[in-house]
């Protein structure tokens, strides 16, 4: 199953761009994984996204795809939640500065969790966004993609 949740501007101008359409094929063959990052990269390479795209020139940190100005990063269900989170949508504003600027971000995250006390990737993503959002750390528009991910359980 698939989830979107959207901030800002980010549902219009993915769909405008036409890259909403890809996202939602790369979320179907994603369906059920563990957003193994090399699934990720060559889902989006299908697509003829590049990947591994520095977040600045010389940068040692990338994007998991960057395609008309959308960045994509991906977060499996194994990694720390709340810091794996905020360092995506940090990257996605840094993209801000480019000279082919990010002008939306998009979060691929677990829409299941492995500890049920926990929550799950996409509600705590959804949660830090906004909250990034209300402090003016997260001015770009931005997308959360849920996928339900092999690992863990639905809560």
């Amino acid at each position: 199953m698939v989830e979107w949740h959207f901030l800002g501007d980010a549902e219009r101008v993915l769909t405008a761009k036409g890259v909403k359409v890809d996202l939602d094929e790369v979320a179907g063959a994603l369906d059920g994984t563990d957003l193994a990052d090399t699934a990720v990269k060559q889902e989006l390479k299908k697509r003829h996204w590049r990947t591994s795209e520095p977040v600045w020139e010389g940068a040692k940190y990338s994007y998991d795809g960057f395609k008309d100005s959308v960045a994509v990063e991906a977060v499996g269900p194994g990694t720390s939640n709340g810091r794996a989170i905020t360092y995506g949508l940090v990257k996605m504003e840094l993209g801000r500065q480019r000279p082919v600027c990010v002008e939306v971000g998009v979060l691929i995250v677990s829409t299941k969790t492995k500890n049920p006390k926990k929550k799950p990737h996409f509600d705590e993503a959804k949660e830090f966004a906004q909250r990034l959002r209300e402090a003016g750390i997260l001015r770009v528009p931005a997308a959360i993609l849920g996928i339900d991910t092999r690992r863990g359980r639905v809560r």
